[in-house]
């Protein structure tokens, strides 16, 4: 059965009997209690899939010697550089600019020391697991919290690991509010068929949530646009704020898989990203919540894509898939401004093992928040890896690791983008 077809089930037993996990169903049933029964917040992760070239957004060469181009391709002067604290940020994050005071970066993140392709790299980004036993941080975090219609909104398929499937698709749950006249019908139907006509009173304040979602996102849309992008965010926002929903993953529409022809391409594609981020910022800060907090300052975020690209043009002039270091942008609830933790080195071409210069992220000593640039001194630090990343999301959303997949408590949290 496809989602869309039990999208008007709102039984969490319905749906997995109706997807023959009647076993799971059961256990779901008789638990009464969940993990974070009093936890109050949101979380949204934004996947840049294609991977990106973080030398124009994040982690961009501000030394004032520039590199050898057939070592590191710039586009870009230091004049195009972003100001950002102590730091700079590249020429694609322009629309970020009204953001700045309210984003924290982590550089240098180790993917794997092989090409292990898009796919599985993404996956790693989102659930820290190389294994695939964990899912996705959002889903994982959905999975501890009190049951919600839509569980996980996504733009695309997100790993699940060992977990049921509980996501919905942006365009099923617009679907969803464009059919709630006949909801409560529809519902009481299945629910009779199923023996659980207790639900029907449950169906109908359901129909009424999801009315005033299509509300709220009508509004927001006014004060924002009509894209396919636009849509997601604003139905994403108009979810949280009516509790159809409390986690999302949303992946950008834009072409970054640039292996020919990426001067320029990539920057406009890349900047497309960030303007959908810019758009979110803007919509999630502009919604009151409730205590004069808004909806972004309920909501904690994390931007990131599958791998960096090789900082040199190959003979196509494009740019090829670097595992060796990725970047991350943290914002919003638990989460500093301007704090750049981590970082990366280029290894030129003339002492790289593989005959082309890479990117790889730098060992960072814990205590002193310092990179490591000195082989000789590797060992009083750590690499950064996608475990890091979820654990410190994980920490500053104030979660208890114990209720998720894995053994995250092993894991060391990157306090510095954290708020004490």
């Amino acid at each position: 059965m496809k989602r869309r077809d039990f999208l008007e089930l709102f039984s969490l037993q319905a749906l997995l009997l109706a997807s023959g996990q009647r076993s799971m169903a059961q256990t779901f049933q008789n638990q009464t209690t969940w993990g974070h029964d009093d936890w109050e917040g949101f979380f949204v992760t934004v996947i840049f899939e294609g991977a990106w070239d973080i030398s124009l957004s994040l982690d961009p060469w501000i030394k004032s010697k520039r590199p050898l181009e057939s070592d590191y391709f710039l586009e870009y002067s230091p004049s195009d550089l972003i100001n950002w604290g102590s730091s700079a940020l590249g020429p694609a994050m322009k629309a970020m600019t009204p953001h700045l005071n309210d984003i924290s970066v982590i550089n240098g993140i180790m993917m794997s020391t092989n090409d292990n392709g898009h796919e599985s790299l993404r996956d790693y980004a989102l659930t820290g697991d190389v294994l695939n036993h964990r899912a996705a941080l959002n889903l994982e975090l959905d999975l501890t919290l009190p049951k919600s219609f839509f569980s996980v909104l996504t733009s695309n398929p997100i790993p699940i690991g060992e977990r049921p499937n509980q996501t919905t698709n942006f365009n099923s749950a617009l679907e969803a509010l464009n059919s709630k006249s006949d909801f409560s019908s529809h519902t009481f139907i299945k629910n009779a068929k199923s023996g659980i006509l207790q639900k029907v009173k449950e169906a109908n304040v359901l129909e009424s949530k999801l009315h005033s979602a299509q509300t709220l996102m009508n509004q927001y849309l006014s004060q924002m646009g009509s894209s396919s992008q636009d849509n997601e965010i604003g139905l994403m926002a108009a979810a949280f704020k009516t509790g159809l929903a409390r986690t999302a993953v949303l992946a950008p529409v834009m072409n970054l898989d640039t292996h020919d022809n990426h001067p320029g391409r990539h920057l406009e594609e890349q900047a497309k990203g960030w303007a959908s981020v810019n758009n979110l910022f803007n919509l999630f800060k502009s919604i009151e919540y409730k205590n004069g907090k808004s909806l972004f300052d309920m909501t904690t975020f994390m931007i990131t894509s599958e791998f960096s690209r090789t900082p040199a043009l190959n003979p196509a002039r494009g740019k090829d898939h670097n595992p060796w270091a990725n970047s991350a942008l943290l914002a919003g609830r638990g989460i500093k401004g301007q704090v750049v933790q981590g970082g990366s080195q280029i290894i030129e071409r003339n002492i790289s093992a593989i005959g082309i210069p890479y990117l790889t992220g730098l060992h960072l000593n814990l205590e002193k928040n310092q990179v490591i640039e000195k082989r000789s001194e590797i060992g009083s630090g750590i690499p950064i890896t996608p475990q890091n990343v979820i654990r410190t999301v994980s920490d500053a959303m104030g979660l208890n690791i114990n209720l998720m997949g894995g053994n995250l408590k092993k894991i060391s949290s990157l306090k510095q983008v954290l708020k004490t």
